[in-house]
């Protein structure tokens, strides 16, 4: 991927994480998934990860296709937070950092592109009504 239109925003859809343990434990879950599902991905199909602990996994990296959001792979990056887009799952302080972080990262690379949720073009809850205000509000205050 030469060009990036943007990056979509996703939760794991599974347990919170609150540590490097758990942490790890669920980017292995996530790359199992997307190796064994019906119709498997090659690798881990997000560009990042990140967690309530602010820290941010590498998965594909910057500048490669991903495989996160049927239709959109080829010209968006994929970041998903480690957390459930149920309401008693909260994005922390940190996490919402994190995702901060990776979008102005984008924007340095790519320029001032939208962030987009996966709720956006899919018919998912996905990745919760925190993040997804905060996505509302990051367009709102960066592309004015």
């Amino acid at each position: 991927m030469t060009e990036s239109q943007g990056a979509f925003v996703h939760c794991s859809a599974g347990r919170l994480v609150e540590d490097e343990e758990d942490a790890i434990a669920a980017l292995r879950a996530v790359k199992n998934w997307h190796l064994n599902k019906p119709r498997p991905f090659r690798d881990f199909g997000y560009s990042f990860a990140f967690d309530n602990t602010a820290t941010i996994w590498e998965g594909r990296g910057w500048g490669v296709a991903g495989a996160h959001t049927r239709g959109y792979n080829t010209h968006f990056h994929g970041f998903m937070w480690l957390g459930g887009a149920s309401l008693d799952h909260k994005p922390s302080q940190g996490a919402l950092d994190a995702l901060g972080f990776l979008a102005e990262e984008h924007a340095r690379r790519y320029g001032p592109d939208l962030l987009r949720c996966h709720n956006d073009v899919a018919r998912k809850s996905c990745p919760g009504p925190e993040l997804t205000a905060f996505v509302r509000d990051w367009n709102a205050l960066k592309l004015t």
